[in-house]
């Protein structure tokens, strides 16, 4: 597990913040209160679930909230060893906010597990406000940040209802990348687009995915996507899986993604076309999540035929008036073409015990899952059990059936 000096450094400036009280107030020090003279005229507040947050009205405001998660699981596997054991999936810190004016936004996340091969910073981001009109806005947002490509992986992983993105989301998207994103936003958030140019595919199993990576042909990828929520945004990354509020009013939300990528590797130069569908529904405790992935990458004219990949997710949950939570999952990744060179986006099916697609041939990994959580406070503090039936299936080679069981306990503070 890496060590971030940062993190210590922040806990004490925020163990200070709290010593100092929540008001603006001059105050003397005494044996149990501290007073820190750079925070003055900031309101300090901290809460469970939201962190700690410096308040000085329209010219800054920053929040620091931790999100820990850790799992437990056991996987028996058919042709291969069987796995257990714990490991701590994420534990990390965000910086966000505004300065200078409310529309002047930032995020730092920093990862302090390499457990899944994470690198130690996540977001490094800066938004500012281009243009707005009585009823919609356009902003840019550069830096390293979530690409917006596909709906589950956009929303952050701790407001999943399972313990881990499905393994469609976690093929076809999910990898952070570096650019700039131009937003758009009108009808009281209802209506979200963006369009925008980053330097690496979003697909984490493919092979051109990395979120510190530069351009690896010296041209960027390009990505346009689109959002309509019918009764109120449910959200990017904040969107939150399942409706633990038991909404009394029905929402529903249809998106889509396109994403045209320009790459090299071997060699060989490769254009990429991906897309992605997507549709969210909540309503008295039912939430209903679907998503369809495609892409295919193809190579220059004198070296073959392109490699195509799809998969989708279809997850439905239950949640009930005493916290408890039900539900299950549906999802695939296929690599539909022979891929001798592994340049296609190849099913990502190791995590929590799993076994991944062998060789680099064409084939499928499927999975279904059953879970049942107890949300003590929301998605900010939250159990799970998790069942997972999996189904490697290679074009050549034996098939595998595992069976994965997971317990996860996470905290945001």
């Amino acid at each position: 597990m890496r060590s971030h000096h940062g993190f210590i450094a922040l806990a004490a400036l925020s163990s200070f913040a709290m010593a100092n009280g929540n008001n603006g107030t001059e105050t003397k020090p005494t044996e149990d209160k501290v007073s820190v003279p750079p925070l003055q005229g900031a309101n300090v507040s901290a809460e469970m679930g939201k962190g700690v947050t410096f308040d000085a009205g329209d010219d800054f405001k920053l929040n620091l909230k931790s999100y820990l998660q850790a799992l437990w699981g056991y996987a028996a596997r058919e042709n291969t060893q069987s796995f257990h054991g714990a490991r701590i999936r994420t534990a990390r810190l965000n910086l966000s906010g505004h300065a200078f004016s409310p529309t002047t936004r930032f995020k730092l996340s920093l990862e302090g597990t390499s457990s899944t091969g994470d690198q130690p910073v996540k977001d490094a981001w800066a938004q500012a406000r281009l243009y707005e009109h009585d009823d919609w806005s356009l902003d840019i947002r550069a830096g390293q940040a979530k690409t917006l490509y596909g709906r589950e992986t956009t929303g952050s992983l701790s407001t999943q209802m399972f313990t881990e993105y499905s393994i469609a989301g976690r093929t076809f998207s999910g990898s952070r990348s570096q650019g700039a994103n131009f937003l758009f936003n009108a009808m009281d958030s209802k209506l979200r687009a963006n369009i925008g140019t980053f330097n690496a595919s979003p697909a984490s199993g493919g092979p051109f995915s990395g979120e510190e990576n530069p351009p690896d042909d010296h041209m960027p990828d390009y990505t346009f996507g689109v959002r309509y929520d019918h009764k109120g945004s449910m959200g990017d990354e904040s969107f939150a899986q399942g409706d633990l509020e038991r909404s009394e009013d029905w929402n529903v939300g249809v998106g889509g993604n396109v994403w045209l990528g320009n790459h090299t590797a071997g060699g060989v130069q490769f254009e990429t076309t991906a897309y992605n569908v997507n549709l969210a529904y909540k309503n008295k405790g039912i939430s209903f999540l679907g998503e369809w992935y495609g892409a295919s990458n193809e190579p220059s004219a004198t070296s073959g035929a392109s490699v195509d990949s799809t998969g989708f997710n279809l997850q439905a949950t239950y949640a009930l008036d005493n916290k408890w939570a039900f539900g299950a999952r549906y999802s695939m990744a296929e690599l539909s073409d022979n891929d001798p060179g592994g340049f296609g986006v190849r099913p990502v099916g190791l995590t929590g015990g799993g076994t991944n697609l062998p060789g680099n041939g064409s084939g499928d990994i499927t999975e279904i899952s059953v879970m049942a959580g107890k949300f003590f406070n929301g998605h900010a503090n939250k159990a799970i059990a998790e069942v997972t039936f999996q189904n490697v299936s290679p074009d050549v080679g034996s098939d595998a059936d595992n069976v994965i069981f997971t317990l996860g306990w996470a905290l945001i503070f």
